[in-house]
């Protein structure tokens, strides 16, 4: 029996190996990666000071509203 996603897994499982995907995998170690290592590093985010889920929130934008600055 088949997993309901199993068609789109296929697909995506077949890009994996292109070389657009390894392009795109090239480009986040460079932008991407980095910035999360920022966040975790500089603004304290390895643990959130707040508690539910709004206020992680509204926590993870203002740090993030700092970084893009």
């Amino acid at each position: 029996m088949r997993s309901f996603e199993e068609e789109l897994l296929e697909r995506v499982r077949a890009y994996r190996g292109t070389w657009p995907y390894e392009k795109a995998l090239r480009k986040r170690k460079v932008w991407v990666e980095p910035m999360f290592g920022e966040a975790k590093e500089w603004h304290g985010m390895r643990r959130f000071r707040l508690r539910r889920l709004w206020r992680v929130n509204a926590e993870a934008m203002v740090i993030a509203a700092g970084q893009n600055t």
